[in-house]
């Protein structure tokens, strides 16, 4: 089972939402979507398109 928590994405987060999944792509996507609902004024803060998140939550994805 491969998990990515937010405390994964930023360790000050006090949010405590866990992706969880069999693949990286599928944890990642989790991430993404909980993300968007939940976190969208940091992702826009951030500035990266969609793309480049989906590649830092798969990187940031583990055992």
């Amino acid at each position: 089972m491969m998990k990515l928590s937010c405390k994964d994405i930023d360790s000050e987060e006090d949010c405590h939402f866990e992706a969880t999944g069999n693949t990286t792509k599928e944890v990642a996507s989790k991430m993404m979507k909980h993300a968007k609902e939940a976190h969208a004024d940091k992702l826009e803060a951030m500035g990266m398109s969609d793309a480049d998140l989906m590649k830092m939550f798969e990187s940031k994805v583990h055992a």
